[in-house]
């Protein structure tokens, strides 16, 4: 006789809890249910997801021909 796992397959109402990483914002979760397969979407906190910082160069007095020879030792 084979030993029984215990599963999931239930009928009527369950719940499940857990602890979400930090990062996470659980507030604006989606969960969608097809086919018996549940999907969990949670986004990402702002201050989590990677920033983009432009940056510019400051407008020099010299002529570009004399800063491409800088540092060559001339």
């Amino acid at each position: 006789m084979a030993a029984s796992s215990p599963n999931e397959i239930r009928r009527g109402s369950f719940s499940r809890a857990f602890e979400l990483p930090e990062g996470l914002v659980g507030e604006r979760a989606t969960a969608t249910f097809e086919h018996g397969f549940l999907t969990l979407c949670i986004p990402k906190a702002e201050e989590v997801k990677p920033k983009q910082i432009k940056i510019s160069a400051a407008p020099t007095d010299q002529p570009e021909h004399e800063l491409a020879g800088a540092g060559s030792g001339r």
